[in-house]
């Protein structure tokens, strides 16, 4: 992945819709927000808001502190078609970040540390993988003044 040019657009307070499938349901993927170049030039580090295998709507900090922020309702994942489309919204103002999947709240997340880049790019990820495959359409981004 190459470097982020200087010039690359960037949000602080925004929300975010899109529609996603994972092909034939398998994979790992995500969005990246708030994101700024990791060490490592093939990564991103910032929020991500998860797609595929376990983590469906969950709030997940890449290469940051690498953890899950906030873990989707069980509820809300049982019913997904997993090779399906599906919307995904993503709402960032101030330190507070919420994630919406077709229509439920999974995430409503407040950040503690003060000192977490609240200004970033966002980006569209997949990981790795044989036969991996994510496509994403009708991308809206609306930033909040």
């Amino acid at each position: 992945m190459e470097r982020l040019p200087p010039y690359a657009d960037t949000f602080q307070d925004f929300e975010l819709t899109l529609e996603f499938r994972l092909l034939n349901g398998e994979g790992n993927s995500g969005i990246q927000f708030r994101s700024v170049n990791a060490v490592q030039a093939h990564e991103l580090s910032g929020y991500q808001a998860d797609i595929g295998q376990n983590y469906w709507g969950c709030l997940y900090d890449e290469s940051r502190r690498n953890r899950v922020l906030a873990q989707a309702p069980a509820p809300a994942i049982a019913k997904l078609d997993r090779s399906g489309w599906h919307t995904y919204s993503v709402r960032a103002l101030g330190n507070h970040v919420t994630i919406t999947l077709d229509g439920m709240r999974t995430v409503d997340y407040t950040e503690p540390d003060p000192g977490i880049n609240q200004r970033g790019i966002i980006a569209l990820q997949v990981h790795s993988g044989p036969g991996i495959e994510v496509h994403f359409r009708n991308i809206e981004i609306r930033e909040l003044v």
